[in-house]
């Protein structure tokens, strides 16, 4: 009796193991879908939204009007018959005094830059890491 009870458990048990594996697999595999379709479908939208956006440039971009703005603001341009000024930024050294005001670019305003004084490192001298250790 005790034998046909164990038996039973056994054959139940066994079942239940085997309606878990021929279930769950699938359900995990189901729901792992799941997580994957969401993605995509984040992915999607957010790559929408940047289709949009460049579309939206690119419409800008093909009115003159635009471009002749960006190239102006961006690039300095001038339209034929217009003289571009450049102002500069106060000098730190004193000059001459009529550092701040604006000069036609045409009459040789320019951006000065300081010359950092010369070392006797070569350029590649810092990119030397195992010198220093």
């Amino acid at each position: 009796m005790r034998f046909r009870f164990a038996l039973k458990a056994a054959l139940c048990l066994l079942a239940l193991l085997g309606a878990l594996y021929v279930f769950a697999y699938p359900v995990r595999t189901y729901l792992a879908q799941e997580r994957q379709v969401a993605q995509v479908e984040r992915t999607i939208s957010v790559l929408g939204a940047q289709d949009a956006k460049l579309n939206s440039q690119y419409k800008l971009l093909q009115r003159t009007s635009y471009v002749d703005q960006l190239a102006r603001a961006d690039y300095g341009y001038v339209k034929p018959g217009q003289q571009a000024y450049e102002v500069l930024p106060p000098s730190k050294h004193g000059g001459s005094g009529q550092s701040g005001t604006a000069q036609p670019a045409s009459q040789g305003a320019k951006v000065t830059t300081a010359h950092k004084s010369r070392s006797s490192s070569p350029w590649y001298g810092p990119l030397e890491f195992w010198h220093h250790l």
